[in-house]
């Protein structure tokens, strides 16, 4: 649990396969929709189908308002992944996101074997890019096949070995777009790879 100023206690659990279809419900914009998160169905049925995604349900007052997914690296036992993470447009706002992202390095925290948590990101998903530096995330390298950026925090809540210089950014996002032109599938969403895939590389 969670509280954020302004409003109410939000809380996190697991959500079983028949709550799923709860997750239709929620209500994104069409830009979010279409070049950051993915289908809600897609989502959906790949959890469903993947015994190794883990959705989470963000509430307030018993409503759900969000969601976020988490998977371990089958390649690599000590890393985990975040994936699908989105808050409903009508609670979007009001410092949720900062809370939330809390809320999941506490929770991967207490995975005894996680030392790492990564995720990936549109170089152009500006307010996703700001909310997860904030969070302490820091740029690993992106993603040749899709044109992502790839970030990571080390945990627990140790500071990355040295800070990642200016130039460094400006030149990782420069070729993310430049692979993403290249790319036939057009800019390309992190969830869909993670739902493909089932683990990001």
């Amino acid at each position: 649990m969670s509280s954020a100023p302004g409003h109410a206690r939000l809380t996190y659990r697991q959500l079983g396969s028949s709550e799923l279809q709860r997750v239709l419900a929620l209500e994104f914009p069409a830009e979010q929709i279409d070049r950051f998160l993915g289908s809600l169905h897609d989502i959906v049925e790949t959890v469903r189908r993947g015994p190794a995604h883990h959705l989470v349900g963000i509430e307030e007052t018993g409503a759900l308002i969000g969601f976020y997914a988490i998977h371990p690296d089958r390649r690599d036992g000590s890393r985990w992944w975040l994936g699908w993470f989105g808050i409903d447009r009508a609670h979007q706002g009001g410092g949720r996101g900062s809370h939330v992202i809390a809320a999941i390095l506490r929770h991967v925290r207490r995975i005894p074997s996680c030392r790492e948590i990564r995720l990936l990101v549109a170089p152009d998903n500006a307010s996703a890019l700001r909310l997860y530096r904030r969070a302490g995330f820091a740029l690993r390298g992106f993603a040749r096949a899709t044109g992502e950026l790839v970030m990571g925090r080390a945990l627990p809540l140790a500071r990355p070995s040295g800070e990642v210089p200016a130039r460094f950014w400006a030149n990782a996002i420069l070729m993310a777009v430049v692979a993403a032109r290249d790319c036939r599938m057009g800019l390309p969403v992190a969830a869909k790879l993670h739902g493909e895939v089932a683990h990001p590389p």
